[in-house]
C-alpha cells in the first residue's frame, strides 16, 4: 500500500503546487489601483515576486513598473524599466537556444496546469505601447535621441507583429490539435464562450492598427522633416479615425511639401485617460469523447466594459481665461487589447483543447485501473492476488479522485495584460505665438496647469494623463 499512499501524495500534491500563481492578476493589481486613486506619488511600488521579476511574468512586472513610475512622476525611473522590457523584449526575440530543461518543465506544468505557467509573452500591442510610453519617457528626461529611436521601433515592432502572427496562425491551422479544438468547439456551452471571447473585438481589424502611435509616428517624421513618411502615418490614421479632422488636414499638408512657416510656433497635445479594462473569465463544464467530464476557463473581454458608446470626457485647453483648444478622440486602447487577445485565442484553445483531453485520458486512465482493481479483487482466492488486486485499486482510487481535484482546481483563466495602460488616448494641435505660456488643462473635474516653452517653427509636445484620482502633465519644445 506504500506505492498506493505515494501516488496519492504526488497527485494532490501536484494540485496544491499547481494553484499557487492562479490567483487572478486583476485582482492583484486593484489595491494598487485603489492607491493610485488616493495618492499617485505616494502610492507604493509594485509587489512582485522573485518569479515575476526573473521567471514567466518578467516582461508584466517591467511594463507594469515603468508605467506606474510614469504615473508617480518618476520619469527617469519610468524610462529605465522601459528600457529594461524593450531588452528583455529583445532577447525573447534574439533567443535561438534555450534550456531544454526549464521548457519541458513549463510545457508540463502547463499540461496539467494552466496557462499562467507559461512565460507572458511578446504581444504586438503591447510592445507598440511599450515604445509609445518610453518614447514620451525619454521626452520627459530630455533625451530627444531616445525619443527618435522609439518612435522608429513603434513601425518596426508593428510589422513585426503582423508577420510573426501570420506565421503563428499558419502553424496553428496546420496542427493535428485542430482536430481536438473543433470536437470541443461542438459543446454549446463552450461555443457560447468562444463567441463572447471574440465577439467584442469584431470592430477592429488588426490590434496594431493603433492610431495613437502612428500619429506620433507621423509627427517625428514631420519634425524630421521626412514629408513621405509623415504623409503615409497621418493618412492611416484618417482612414482608422475619420472622426480625427487633424489626421486627414496633417496628410494633405504633408503632400503639399509640409506647413509653410509664419513665425508661430505649433503645440500638440496627446490626452491619455483611465485604465484599460481588465480580462475577465468563465468556467464551464463539458464532456469529452464521452469518457468524463472536463473544466474549461476562457478568459475574455466583455461587452458591457468595452461599449464603445461610453461618454470619455475629452481634455479642454484654455489660455488666459479663453478656451483655445479640444481634444480629439484618436484610440480606444480597449478595443485593441481586446483584439489582441482575439488574435492569440487560437493558441489558447489549442493548449486548452490539448490539456483538457490530457486530463480526462490521464482520469479515464485512473478509473479503469479502479474498476480492474476492484473486479479482480471480488473474483481473488488467495491472498498474494488479493493484496495486488486490492493495491490497484487504491491507486486507481487515488489517481481517479486526485485528477478530478486537479481538473477541477488547476484550470484557470491566464487574465494577465498590462493594466496600467490607458482606456482611450486624444489629441490636438493648434498654434501659439514664440514666448513662455501657460495652459490650463481641463477634463471633467480635474484641472491642471502646465507651463509650455513655444518657439517660431518648432514643435512643442505636451503630454497629460488622467486616471482616478490623478492628473497629470509636462511639456517639452522638441528641437
Amino acid at each position: 500500500m506504500n506505492h498506493a499512499y505515494r501516488v496519492a501524495l504526488f497527485v494532490l500534491g501536484a494540485s496544491c503546487t499547481l494553484l499557487n500563481g492562479c490567483r487572478s492578476y486583476p485582482e492583484r493589481m486593484k489595491s494598487l489601483k485603489r492607491d493610485i486613486d488616493v495618492n499617485a506619488e505616494g502610492s507604493a511600488r509594485l509587489a512582485y515576486t522573485v518569479e515575476d521579476l526573473d521567471g514567466r511574468n518578467r516582461l508584466l512586472a517591467l511594463q507594469e513598473s515603468g508605467r506606474l513610475a510614469y504615473l508617480q512622476g518618476d520619469y527617469r525611473a519610468s524610462a529605465d524599466f522601459y528600457q529594461q522590457a524593450m531588452a528583455f523584449t529583445q532577447d525573447l526575440e534574439d533567443r535561438a537556444v534555450v534550456q531544454v530543461r526549464e521548457v519541458a518543465k513549463k510545457t508540463l506544468a502547463s499540461t496539467y496546469g494552466n496557462d499562467l505557467a507559461i512565460d507572458y509573452p511578446v504581444i504586438g500591442f503591447e510592445n507598440m505601447m511599450l515604445h509609445v510610453s518610453d518614447a514620451f519617457a525619454r521626452l520627459a528626461i530630455g533625451d530627444d535621441d531616445g525619443f527618435g529611436v522609439d518612435v522608429r521601433n513603434i513601425v518596426r515592432s508593428r510589422e513585426l507583429a503582423k508577420s510573426s502572427r501570420q506565421t503563428t496562425r499558419q502553424a496553428l491551422v496546420d496542427s493535428i490539435a485542430e482536430k481536438t479544438r473543433k470536437e470541443i468547439a461542438e459543446d454549446e456551452s463552450y461555443k457560447e464562450l468562444l463567441d463572447d471571447a471574440l465577439a467584442v473585438s469584431a470592430g477592429v481589424q488588426d490590434s496594431t492598427d493603433n492610431a495613437y502611435a502612428l500619429y506620433l509616428a507621423g509627427l517625428y517624421y514631420e519634425m524630421k522633416r521626412d514629408w513621405s513618411n509623415a504623409e503615409r502615418c497621418y493618412s492611416q490614421v484618417a482612414r482608422l479615425v475619420p472622426a480625427n479632422a487633424f489626421a486627414a488636414n496633417d496628410a494633405a499638408w504633408m503632400r503639399q511639401g509640409g506647413r509653410k512657416g509664419d513665425g508661430y510656433g505649433t503645440v500638440v497635445i496627446f490626452f491619455e485617460d483611465g485604465y484599460v479594462p481588465e480580462k475577465r473569465h468563465r468556467r464551464t463544464e463539458y464532456n469529452i469523447h464521452t469518457i468524463t467530464s472536463c473544466i474549461i476557463d476562457i478568459p475574455y473581454y466583455d461587452n458591457a466594459d468595452l461599449d464603445s458608446r461610453y461618454d470619455f470626457e475629452p481634455l479642454y485647453v484654455g489660455m488666459g481665461g479663453k478656451r483655445v483648444a479640444v481634444t480629439s478622440p484618436l484610440a480606444d486602447l480597449g478595443m485593441l487589447a481586446a483584439k489582441a487577445h482575439a488574435e492569440r485565442m487560437d493558441g489558447i484553445l489549442l493548449r486548452q483543447a490539448s490539456r483538457t483531453t490530457i486530463k480526462a485520458m490521464t482520469r479515464a486512465a485512473f478509473g479503469a485501473l479502479m474498476w480492474l482493481g476492484g473486479l479482480s479483487a471480488a473474483r481473488s482466492n488467495n491472498s498474494s492476488d488479493n493484496r495486488a488486486a486490492m493495491l490497484m485499486f487504491a491507486v486507481g482510487v487515488t489517481g481517479y479522485v486526485g485528477m478530478g481535484i486537479v481538473n477541477s482546481t488547476t484550470e484557470r483563466a491566464d487574465q494577465r495584460s498590462w493594466l496600467l495602460l490607458p482606456r482611450t488616448a486624444h489629441m490636438t494641435r493648434f498654434k501659439l505665438r514664440p514666448g513662455k505660456k501657460t495652459l490650463d488643462l481641463m477634463s471633467g473635474e480635474k484641472t491642471i496647469k502646465v507651463e509650455v516653452e513655444v518657439k517660431a517653427g518648432k514643435t512643442t509636445i505636451v503630454h497629460c494623463l488622467s486616471v482616478p484620482g490623478e492628473m497629470r502633465a509636462f511639456a517639452r519644445c522638441v528641437e
